[in-house]
């Protein structure tokens, strides 16, 4: 996912990985094996999977506004989300 992440961004296609908290650290060294060590990044909780769609959607929600953010012309590479 990281990988077409960084494609995306390549391309001049404002992009994101959602990644859980479990793999941030491996999904942070992987873009900067990549060159784009300051690909954005939104970390949700692990485990993921186990959790009831309405966790999920409380998650989603939660989230929404950070993902609108960073992909905003201000939430550009190289921003905060760096």
């Amino acid at each position: 996912m990281i990988h077409d992440t960084v494609q995306m961004e390549q391309r001049g296609i404002p992009s994101l990985a959602v990644v859980a908290s479990e793999f941030q650290h491996l999904a942070r060294m992987r873009a900067q094996s990549l060159y784009c060590p300051s690909l954005r990044i939104v970390i949700v909780p692990h485990p993921f999977q186990t959790l009831k769609e309405s966790e999920i959607v409380q998650i989603a929600d939660a989230k929404f506004g950070e993902i609108v953010e960073a992909l905003s012309p201000q939430g550009s590479v190289g921003s905060k989300w760096a």
